[in-house]
């Protein structure tokens, strides 16, 4: 006969005490100043005593102004003969899509890049987004479920400081915001663990680089009741000021650093850890390609990695050709089907062609969808297959939403790294179209999550490793 348990509520256990330590958060400053698209923000962050860096509780605030050129905008009700203005919108991603690229410098050497940066968290948002999350970032980066409101108007300005004087006719053109993002992609540099900045002899160095078009981040809101005046904007320009990186730090009090070291061995040996980190690679498919019925065998490229944990896969129209008239940071599915071929083998068995596959495939790559439901921002009325962009004038309110992914992680919900290893073996992508029209091409951007090492050798220099 087993022994009788005694109920939690009942055991009287003393609690251990914690390291000697604060808690506070840091700001860092680019010092250039204001710097215009396509430039590169520096923030220096050095090394500080006996202090860690929460990573994964980061954020990046920016002001940024632009400047929109358009053939109508900015119009008012009853204006120029038009029941309904047509006016400027934010991307539905939010102030995330004016972020090309995202690098982290240590003394001199590159330890990691994320490039497409704007794409890769525009996926993420859709994939692994709950549609409450989503009305917090609504606030601190402009998010939206659908499309977000005319940049005009009181409110805009209390929420993202617009001008209280500013018109309606500044606002639409020249829009001023002050953001603040809180996305997966400033985690890096770390999975559940703190960066040792007191180990790293000088610091470390964020590199945020900008968008220069600013057609990726706005869209015209097209007049509903005249479809003859249609809005589009031509060009675009941004700048962005006042780039502050806050993080919190954790810093510990001399005896409890001596215990920490004790343990690590900083200074003597390398210390090392794991984290996630992102690439994206970008394949377009033409109109045409899209507007037939046909099957296409193609490779993702650079995807050499020893712990593939999962691939994400949406489509955004192309610039060329969508620029000004839809949200061209919204991911969306294209295909009729989705399958990889990586070691000889398929990934998933079966091809993902319906909605429901899309969604249950999707959510595996976050949770186990046999006990909990994974946050997503997919839905029955936003989510299809063979997505097309068929007219200009389409409304950015119903912007299609949509992203493919693909787990392959042994243990999904277990520390270890158990993802695939492609080091030695092509990742091929098998797509099928069907004959839908299309009047915009579609850039398909793969995105690989893959566990990466970090290492802190004993000169106190920072590097990576996912070989």
């Amino acid at each position: 006969m087993s022994s009788p348990i005694v109920n939690e509520e009942l055991r009287y256990n003393e609690e251990p005490l914690p390291l000697g330590s604060r808690r506070r958060v840091a700001q860092f400053e680019n010092n250039q100043g204001t710097i215009s698209g396509g430039n590169t923000a520096y923030i220096r962050i050095p090394s500080l005593r006996n202090s860690y860096l929460d990573t994964g509780n980061a954020s990046l605030t920016f002001t940024v102004e632009s400047t929109l050129t358009d053939t109508i905008l900015p119009v008012r009700n009853g204006a120029t003969g038009i029941t309904n203005p047509d006016q400027v919108k934010l991307s539905a991603s939010g102030a995330v899509s004016f972020i090309r690229t995202i690098r982290v410098m240590s003394n001199n050497e590159l330890v990691c890049q994320i490039d497409n940066a704007n794409k890769i968290a525009a996926i993420l948002q859709v994939a692994n987004q709950s549609y409450e999350g989503q009305d917090a970032m609504s606030v601190l980066s402009g998010q939206s479920h659908s499309s977000n409101a005319n940049l005009i108007g009181n409110g805009t300005s209390r929420i993202y400081g617009f001008p209280s004087t500013a018109s309606v006719a500044t606002l639409s053109t020249t829009p001023k915001m002050t953001f603040t993002i809180n996305n997966q992609i400033l985690a890096v540099l770390g999975d559940g663990c703190m960066l040792p900045i007191h180990a790293l002899k000088n610091g470390i160095e964020l590199q945020v680089e900008f968008e220069t078009d600013a057609r990726l981040s706005y869209v015209a809101q097209h007049d509903a009741a005249d479809a003859t005046k249609q809005s589009t904007i031509t060009s675009g320009t941004n700048s962005f000021s006042n780039i502050k990186y806050s993080c919190a730090v954790v810093e510990l009090d001399d005896s409890s650093m001596v215990a920490v070291n004790r343990e690590n061995g900083f200074g003597s040996r390398d210390v090392m850890w794991s984290g996630v980190n992102y690439h994206a690679s970008i394949q377009k498919l033409s109109a045409a390609q899209l507007s037939a019925a046909g099957t296409y065998t193609s490779l993702v490229p650079s995807n050499r990695f020893t712990s593939l944990k999962y691939l994400l896969l949406g489509g955004f129209d192309d610039l060329a050709a969508g620029a000004g008239t839809v949200d061209l940071n919204i991911p969306s599915n294209p295909l009729a089907s989705l399958q990889y071929r990586m070691n000889g083998r398929e990934f998933p068995i079966q091809k993902i062609d319906t909605v429901p596959k899309i969604v249950n495939n999707t959510i595996a790559c976050f949770s186990n969808v046999s006990t909990s439901v994974g946050q997503t921002l997919m839905m029955t009325s936003a989510t299809t297959l063979n997505y097309r962009q068929a007219a200009a004038a389409a409304n950015v309110a119903t912007r299609n939403r949509a992203v493919l992914g693909v787990n392959l992680e042994c243990w999904s919900e277990s520390d270890a790294i158990s993802g695939l290893d492609v080091s030695q073996s092509d990742t091929e992508v098998l797509l099928e179209t069907t004959a839908v029209a299309a009047t915009v091409a579609s850039n398909l951007c793969f995105v690989s999550a893959y566990d990466v090492i970090y290492i802190i050798n004993p000169d106190g220099v920072l590097k990576s490793s996912y070989k």
